[in-house]
């Protein structure tokens, strides 16, 4: 559940005003004017709790209205008041909360479209999932997995570069060796088997196996193996190279490796 500490700010001032303000109070029966005063701070304190997932206090939120409505007593206000705060104390001593600093918070929201921009989103679509999932453990302070979930996606722009050469199409556990291989050959001059749409655009397939290969030593050679993990610095600089990556490849793959001039 994701939503504001704004939130939880109101909620006290709610229940600090309710608490203020029965101060005030004689005991006996209360005025009309008083009674919809209270029903409209419970209705409110209502509509906090069930935003933050307080889901006991919210329901004896509900209690106070219809108890305040039937009675019209001071005592019936402290009585619900008293039992209101202490289910909010309650619920709230038992769930946990993450904080969330602002300069990561921004990127909790953020979709693919918005990270690698609609175009390269369009274009790789199978990519977004692990994107957003990349974001996420970004913002929550979860680098390696970040990391890990960007080597997932750049997988995809891989395979793309990969079909684009007409070479078999590669199976699931093909290592980036593999993979790389056909490319590199593509790279050398002259090429022991020519690729006509490689070589017709051999700046920027060049480009993008450069590209690869510098995100691969990034993440991809340690990602998997327990004696690597990263800092949410390096996370963020590898976020930015895949981001980039995604952008350069776009210009001209989508991920069925086909090829728009």
């Amino acid at each position: 559940m994701k939503f504001s500490a704004e939130k939880f700010f109101h909620l006290g001032h709610s229940l600090g005003d309710l608490e203020r303000r029965f101060a005030l109070l004689h005991s006996g029966p209360v005025p009309d004017q008083t009674v919809e005063s209270y029903d409209k701070y419970f209705s409110d304190c209502f509509s906090q709790c069930f935003a933050i997932g307080l889901r006991q206090s919210a329901k004896a939120s509900e209690r106070a209205i219809k108890g305040i409505r039937n009675e019209r007593t001071a005592e019936c206000i402290h009585h619900h008041l008293n039992a209101f705060a202490a289910i909010v104390h309650s619920e709230m001593e038992d769930a946990l909360f993450w904080h969330v600093p602002v300069e990561f918070a921004e990127w909790y929201g953020k979709d693919a479209e918005t990270i690698l921009g609609t175009g390269a989103a369009a274009r790789f679509k199978s990519a977004r999932p692990e994107i957003e999932e990349a974001a996420k453990c970004f913002v929550l302070e979860r680098p390696t997995a970040c990391v890990f979930h960007l080597m997932r996606a750049t997988e995809i722009v891989l395979k793309a570069v990969f079909k684009s050469g007409g070479w078999h199409p590669p199976k699931l556990a093909e290592s980036w060796g593999a993979m790389m291989g056909p490319m590199d050959e593509q790279l050398q001059k002259p090429p022991k088997n020519p690729v006509p749409i490689w070589q017709s655009n051999i700046g920027f397939f060049s480009e993008l196996v450069a590209d690869l290969r510098a995100v691969k030593r990034a993440q991809r050679d340690t990602t998997m193996h327990v004696e690597s993990t990263y800092t949410q610095s390096e996370a963020r600089l590898i976020l930015d190279g895949v981001v980039s990556l995604f952008h350069h490849a776009a210009k001209h793959l989508d991920e069925t490796g086909a090829f728009t001039p």
